[in-house]
Parts: C-alpha cells; structure tokens; sequence
C-alpha cells in the first residue's frame, strides 16, 4: 500500500496547444506579479535548511514570496526551488539565498504553456489545501481517468504498478484482475483491501493511489482494476498490456521551440522544469491518452513537488496543452 502524500535515453517532439482549466476557490494565492514560486526538493535533513532564520516550515510544496532567505547550514545538502517556471537549487556555497522573482523569461510558447500548467497545478492544490472542503462546488467525480475507458496501454515486464484515481470518500479497496476469455479472474496477489487517504496534514499534496506489489505483466494480457470506497460504491476499468516495441517514445525527437535555443545549452537544460515532467506529458496525451497509464508510472518514483504536481493531474484527467 501506498500512502498518498509518499508517494532518458529518447527525446521527443512536442508543439504548442490547449488550456488548462484551474478551480477556484476565494483564499490567498501565492503569486507575487503573475509568478509562482515554491519548495520542489529538500535534499537532506530538514534541520539543514532554515527560511527566513526558523527552521521550521522545510517542506516540499511550500510556497515562496520576494525576499524570503533560504539558508543552507549543510555542506552536502540542497534545496531545490521552482522560481516562476525555471529550477535553482541552492546548496551551502549559494547560502543565504534571497528570493528574487522576475517576469518568467520567454522560451517559446510550448515550454511557457507547460509552466502555466504546472503553476495551475500549484495554485489549485494550494488553494484546495488553504480552503480544506469549503468552497469546493463540484468534487472530482469518482473515476479512474489514467485508464482512459478502456483504452489504456501498459508496457509488458516485471514491475509495481501505479494506480492514480480521482473522487470518492476514503477508505478505498482496490482489487486486480486478469480478463481471460470474456472471464474476471481476481489476483489477490494484487488486492490492497484498506487504503487510506488524508491526514489532515494541509501542508502537503494528496494524491489518491495505491502501488501494487510486484508483478510479471506479459504482453496481450488484459487487466481490469476494480477500487470501492467507503460509501461501498464501486468503479472499475481495463488496460492492456503491450510490447515494448509499440513504446512511442522510440525514435521520437524533440524540437526545441526557437526562443529557447541558446548557445548556452548548459544554461538551458539546468534551468527549465525537470524535462522528465515534460517526457511524462507527451506520452500521457499521446494517442488520444491511451498511454496516461504509462506516464503516470514515470512518475511513480520522482519525489520532487513538480512531479507530484503533474502525477495528480494526470489522477484527474487533465494533461499538459502539447499536441
């Protein structure tokens, strides 16, 4: 079981499109001039940090404002930042660190699209955990969208398997089975019978998911995964298992958008978003999103708030504006 809260070789083409829809909701946001700033990564112990001269407060998610000084008493240790779209990790040589947020620089209309997301992301996660149930109108419906009614793909092999949903009370029982012959075989290797959700820690993002024990997943089998919650109301859904060789990112390429050319390649690489988020995002709206299973498994180990971000959004059926 996986608690919610713990939860490349290739490179690709991706182009410009779509809008993201945020929630509102009437609370504070942590935006200063249209930027969003916030803790993606602690590296190391939280005693090893301080903002602002406290030591508490060191968490992944935490959001940030101008003038805000980071302090890094640890050589070894680091903390990473999401500046308005762009990555600084500070260690004990950039220690005090002041927060300085500047107009987000422009690298193109895909990559400010994709960090207007994830800023949407951070902002409605934020806003959800100020206002805690009040103000919600519409919940999410309880759903399993990752597996695209039916039409998921998973890549065959030995692995833990990844299972993001949305809507629903807590607690929640997920059962796996094998469809063979139009026939539910139940794999109780794979049942996880009690999950909870939530801990009333408002600090951090909550993910509805569970990670399955290790499993052998051979290519043209089928797999449904049934998850009932506390009110005893059940939804389930199917994926399929495929070979490698159907894997679209396999000689994919990515073009990189003109604005964000430079000379200085180094600069560019170390400054944008985690360009995994962006893999991820390519292949969960590859294919008309039979491939978001897949992408939520890349993902699955990424501890940084980003990806977390991105992990919950694909658990609601929202992906990245890239066509």
């Amino acid at each position: 079981m996986l608690n919610a809260r713990n939860q490349s070789a290739c490179t690709w083409r991706m182009l410009v499109g779509g809008v993201f829809f945020v929630w509102m909701f009437a609370v504070g946001m942590p935006v200063w001039g249209g930027t969003v700033a916030y803790i993606d990564a602690v590296n190391g112990q939280k005693w090893d940090f301080s903002i602002n001269g406290s030591k508490k407060g060191i968490y992944s998610g935490r959001p940030l404002k101008e003038g805000d000084v980071i302090g890094v008493d640890k050589q070894g240790s680091s903390i990473t930042l999401i500046l308005n779209g762009e990555s600084e990790n500070i260690h004990s040589g950039k220690s005090p660190y002041t927060v300085e947020l500047h107009s987000r620089r422009d690298r193109g209309g895909f990559f400010n699209q994709f960090t207007d997301w994830v800023s949407g992301l951070f902002t409605t996660d934020y806003k959800k955990r100020r206002a805690g149930t009040r103000g919600i109108n519409e919940p999410p419906k309880f759903a399993i969208p990752i597996l695209n009614n039916g039409n998921a793909k998973l890549l065959e092999g030995k692995r833990q398997l990844h299972i993001g949903w949305s809507g629903g009370p807590s607690r929640y029982r997920v059962q796996v089975y094998q469809v063979l012959n139009g026939t539910d075989k139940e794999v109780k290797a794979l049942e996880e019978p009690n999950i909870q959700i939530g801990s009333g820690n408002c600090q951090e993002l909550e993910i509805q998911e569970v990670r399955l024990k290790t499993w052998t997943f051979e290519k043209g089998e089928r797999y449904k995964i049934k998850i009932t919650n506390e009110a005893g109301k059940s939804i389930d859904d199917t994926f399929t298992v495929v070979s490698d060789s159907h894997d679209p990112r396999q000689g994919a390429k990515v073009d990189m958008p003109v604005s964000a050319e430079s000379s200085d390649t180094k600069e560019v690489e170390v400054t944008l978003l985690p360009s995994f988020l962006l893999q991820a995002s390519w292949l969960a709206q590859h294919g008309n999103g039979e491939w978001m299973l897949e992408a939520y498994q890349t993902l699955a180990s990424q501890k940084n708030h980003s990806a977390q971000l991105v992990k919950w959004g694909l658990s609601l059926g929202q992906v990245a504006p890239i066509n």
